[in-house]
């Protein structure tokens, strides 16, 4: 990307944090136009409260950033800013839902040769962040460089094509409220997933669907995905936010209602866990990394389908950025699967998912 400066490295664990400042530098070498990146999630962070850093996870092993193949790495493959001849295309369709009571705009990403190619594709649902009273939606994963990454990725042979979706979901943290507000959760399984199927060329089987969502949105692609395997059989949550029932949002309801949503409950006791692969990611010094470890704990009792990392950084927008690459690897392989548990979950060799800094294209 020309005139962009190569980001500085992160501190070292431990070391004070920069906040606001380092998640800036991160994004200036990362995106196709930084300086409109940089005002947009810096007047995120701004509204966000700051609790100071937490103390990294004790007795975790954390891979570090300039360990694996992040944005950087990738943009560094495609210097100036070049993008790949053939790009995959963005759709707008609208719907007009009865559970989330609107009419909402998904935006739909089709791979390159959609148009002519004839072939079904796999699927893969993002769920956006909670954001800030004034930042919130579909364009967050934009701004990490979404529709760069899947051309780029695509055109290097590091994953294979897919149709990517991004629906709105407010602030809901895409639950079903309980005060007879927007129901989030069946909106998506029950409204967005059959319009997708009809309107565009997908492969329906449930193998090849996938769900994954940052923060806020990791908390409902886990709880989708549990409560629905007929409709998923991958979900990936990224920093997911879980909070316990007595710091959730009202419209979590009473503790039973709290229950039919909350990951870890679902991860304890519910079938459905055990029918998906699930990929899970936190930063090592992530607010929310106590909750996201007893989520670890929970699955890998049971013996579930489950990728768990530990990455350099906190819950900030240049983490989700920097690890995409990371993120969109491991869906492709885990909607190419061919070997299934025996609860139907997709099985992915560990070491085929993760890239290191130095992996070249495959094509």
């Amino acid at each position: 990307m020309a005139g962009a400066m190569k980001p500085e490295p992160i501190p070292a664990v431990g070391a004070p944090a920069t906040g606001v400042w380092q998640a800036l530098t991160r994004l200036a070498g990362a995106v196709q136009d930084p300086a409109l990146e940089v005002r947009r999630i810096a007047s995120r962070m701004a509204e966000t409260d700051d609790d100071g850093a937490p103390e990294p996870l004790a007795g975790v092993e954390y891979s570090a950033y300039e360990q694996l193949f992040t944005s950087d790495r990738l943009n560094e493959l495609y210097k100036d800013g070049v993008m790949p001849p053939v790009r995959g295309r963005w759709s707008y369709p609208t719907i007009t839902s009865t559970y989330a009571q609107n009419s909402h705009e998904l935006l739909v990403w089709t791979p390159p040769g959609y148009e002519t190619s004839g072939i079904s594709y796999p699927t893969l649902y993002l769920l956006h962040g909670a954001g800030s009273p004034s930042a919130f939606g579909v364009d967050e994963w934009l701004g990490y460089a979404l529709t760069e990454d899947l051309d780029r990725l695509i055109d290097s042979g590091f994953i294979e094509p897919m149709i990517v979706v991004l629906p709105f979901g407010a602030q809901g943290y895409w639950v079903n409220h309980a005060d007879g507000g927007p129901q989030w959760s069946d909106y998506i399984t029950d409204e967005v997933v059959p319009f997708v199927d009809r309107e565009f060329r997908t492969d329906k089987r449930r193998e090849r669907r996938a769900i994954g969502g940052l923060s806020m949105g990791g908390h409902g692609a886990l709880q989708m995905a549990f409560r629905r395997p007929d409709l998923f059989a991958v979900a990936g949550a990224h920093s997911p936010t879980i909070r316990p029932y007595e710091e959730s949002p009202t419209f979590f309801g009473n503790m039973k209602h709290f229950a039919t949503y909350d990951p870890l409950t679902l991860a304890s006791s519910s079938p459905g866990a055990m029918k998906v692969a699930t990929w899970i990611d936190l930063g090592n010094e992530d607010k929310f990394r106590a909750p996201t470890v007893r989520l670890r704990e929970l699955l890998s009792a049971r013996g579930a389908e489950l990728h768990f990392y530990v990455f350099e950084g906190e819950h900030e927008g240049w983490y989700w950025m920097g690890y995409l690459p990371e993120y969109l690897r491991f869906y492709s392989r885990a909607l190419h699967a061919d070997a299934f548990t025996r609860d139907g979950a997709p099985i992915i060799a560990a070491d085929s998912i993760l890239l290191t800094a130095n992996a070249q294209p495959l094509r």
